[in-house]
């Protein structure tokens, strides 16, 4: 009947599924480009440059305030919502996106980046 996996196969449905290690010889050049721009990050030379941390805290600031524009035109063209109330309890995906742009506009990226010095 149903017979349960022994874990050699287990193990060996791992090895082989999306997560598992891509060798070298079989890499696209799009993905080959993406590790390499993803490992820029690890280098610690790269992390005191002030210039990328600011210019990081920017882009997350411009990002989150884009998507709180963004989402109020939704909710105020699409939905048109009776009351404040009865939108963050019925709705609370597109609330939920607004609140997030919300707190990127107004975070920014600070916490990766380098301290502020006075």
């Amino acid at each position: 009947m149903n017979q349960p996996r022994s874990a050699t196969t287990v193990s060996e449905s791992l090895a082989s599924g999306p997560l598992a290690p891509v060798p070298l010889s079989e890499r696209s050049p799009t993905r080959t480009a993406a590790l390499r721009l993803h490992e820029l990050a690890t280098i610690p030379k790269i992390k005191d440059i002030a210039v990328l941390a600011v210019l990081g805290d920017l882009v997350t600031r411009f990002s989150g305030i884009v998507m709180c524009c963004v989402v109020t035109g939704i909710i105020w063209t699409v939905l048109k919502p009776e009351s404040l109330l009865n939108f963050i309890l019925t709705d609370y995906m597109h609330f939920s996106l607004w609140a997030g742009g919300l707190y990127f506009g107004l975070r920014g990226n600070w916490a990766v980046a380098i301290d502020k010095k006075p």
